[in-house]
C-alpha cells in the first residue's frame, strides 16, 4: 500500500523525520498507531525540512533504507481507517548512546558511544539533540540512534532514537509464540546529531558513519 498509517510510501524515510512540538506529553494508556508514525503521537508535530530536498531527496544519499513496512487496519477496505498494529522493516546503523546534560534550552542530548569512531579524537564526541515523543521516555536507560539523513547543509544528521520493546502477541495477530516474542524495537524521539566542531571535517565523520555495518532493525 502507499498509505502507511500516516506515512507515504514514495517519501517514507523523510516522511519519519517528524518531531514532537509540544512538552509535558504523556504516553497514552491505548495503542494509537506505530511508534514510527507521527499518527502514534497524541499532540502538534512539526517535519524536519531537509533544504529543498524534503519532497525528493535530490543528491543526498540516504544513511537507511527501507526493508518493508506494512500496517494492519481495523477494517481494510478504509484505507484511512483505524490502525490496530504495524511495522517497520529498515537497514541502517544503529548506534548505541547514552543521556548527557541537557542544553542551554533544556532540551535533552545524547551522545553516540565512542567505540564506534575510534579514528577520532579522544576528545571527540558526536552529541545530538533529542526531541522526545513523550516525556516519560527520559527514563530509558538502553536505547540506539539511527541515522536516516544528512543534512550537508546544516553539517547534522538526522534521524530517530530507538529503544527496544516486547512484541505484543495481541497486536501481531500471530500463531507462533517465537515470533511473537522477538526482540523488536520502538522509537521514542527525533534526533539531530552534529558533525561539526570535531578535529575532522564533517565530511569525513559522515563517510565514517556510512563505512559502518548496517544492521536490519524492526520497529512497531
Amino acid at each position: 500500500p502507499d498509505y502507511l498509517a500516516g506515512i507515504w510510501h514514495d517519501s517514507l524515510l523523510q516522511d519519519l523525520l517528524w518531531e514532537s512540538d509540544t512538552t509535558s506529553i504523556r504516553l497514552p494508556h491505548y495503542y494509537r498507531a506505530p511508534s514510527w508514525t507521527w499518527a502514534s503521537h497524541d499532540g502538534p508535530i512539526n517535519y524536519y525540512i531537509e533544504g529543498e530536498n524534503y519532497l525528493g531527496l535530490g543528491d543526498t544519499i540516504p544513511l537507511a533504507e527501507v526493508v518493508r513496512c506494512t500496517t494492519a487496519l481495523r477494517n481494510e477496505t478504509l484505507r484511512f481507517g483505524y490502525v490496530i498494529g504495524g511495522t517497520l522493516v529498515i537497514s541502517a546503523r544503529f548506534l548505541q548512546c547514552q543521556w548527557i546534560s541537557c542544553n542551554e534550552y533544556g532540551r535533552p542530548r545524547i551522545e553516540v558511544e565512542p567505540h564506534y569512531f575510534s579514528a577520532l579524537e579522544p576528545d571527540d564526541c558526536l552529541v545530538g539533540n533529542i526531541s522526545l515523543d513523550y516525556d516519560d521516555d527520559i527514563a530509558v536507560r538502553e536505547m540506539w540512534f539511527i541515522p536516516l539523513i544528512p543534512d550537508t547543509d546544516r553539517n547534522y544528521v538526522v534521524g530517530f532514537v530507538t529503544t527496544r520493546r516486547a512484541k505484543p502477541l495481541d497486536q501481531w495477530h500471530s500463531e507462533h509464540s517465537e515470533e511473537a516474542e522477538r526482540e523488536v524495537f520502538r522509537r521514542i524521539g527525533f534526533c539531530r546529531v552534529k558533525l561539526y566542531g570535531l578535529s575532522v571535517e564533517s565530511a569525513v565523520v559522515l563517510d565514517m558513519i556510512r563505512t559502518l555495518p548496517a544492521a536490519v532493525i524492526e520497529l512497531v
